[in-house]
This record gives C-alpha cells, structure tokens and sequence, in this order.
C-alpha cells in the first residue's frame, strides 16, 4: 500500500489538454504568443500540446501519454456534443470545431470517417436511445 502512495502519478495533464481544447472552442483565431517570440493560432493548440508532450513523453516516460490524449479528447466530445447551452441546445456543431479541424488542412481526409465515428456514436445513436420512441 506505502508503495502505491510513492508512485509519481498526476493527472493534471489531462486537464490541461482539455483547456487546449476550451481555448480552441472560446477564440480559434486568437493570435497566442509564447515566451515573446513564438506565435500560433489557439485553433492549432490542442494538436500542437498532444504532438509536443507525446514527443517528450517518447523521450522520458510513456506514462502519461494516455492520461494526455485521454484528456484533451474527453474534453472535445464534452464541448461537442454534451455541453448544456443557454438555449436548452447541447454541444458546439460549428465546422470550425469539429474533429478534423484538429488537423492541418491538408490531413482532413483522413480525419473526416473518424468525425463521422464519433457523430455516430455520440448524436444518433445516444440521441435515439434517449429519446422515447413512438407517440
């Protein structure tokens, strides 16, 4: 049990991947700028945090990567399709957040089918089931 307690394990990665993702949602085209020399767009935040952090995770410890992958896509199915909005509507349908708008242009093809998983699983099939069927 002491052992178990020692263990180096955090899970604020996560988080932070998922306010990569928040950031991307509130101001896609906010021009962010790091250390007074580096300056990107935060719609290219959360691909730029996944790519840096399993870089340095493949170079030091693999541990986290699963807590950092699992927390910045948790986060966008979150923001996409359950978030609760003031006019009773739920999620954020706009194309400027869908899931290959995570992705340089020029990989769109190949991330389109995983969107279309994910709308799947997420809007028709849980929004069938949760609605009752018949009059």
């Amino acid at each position: 049990f002491v052992g178990v307690l020692q263990v180096p394990f955090c899970g604020f990665i996560g988080a932070m991947g998922g306010l990569t993702v928040a950031t991307k949602q509130l101001v896609p085209n906010q021009e962010l700028s790091f250390f007074f020399a580096f300056k990107m767009k935060a719609k290219y935040g959360p691909l730029l945090f996944l790519a840096l952090t399993a870089v340095l995770c493949l170079l030091s410890d693999f541990r986290d990567l699963p807590l950092i992958t699992f927390g910045t896509y948790t986060a966008w199915i979150y923001l996409r399709y359950f978030q609760e909005k003031a006019d009773g509507s739920k999620g954020d349908p706009a194309a400027s957040f869908s899931f290959a708008s995570f992705f340089p242009d020029g990989c769109s093809g190949v991330c389109v089918p995983f969107g279309d998983i994910f709308y799947k699983v997420f809007v028709r099939w849980w929004h069938d089931r949760r609605t009752p069927s018949g009059p």
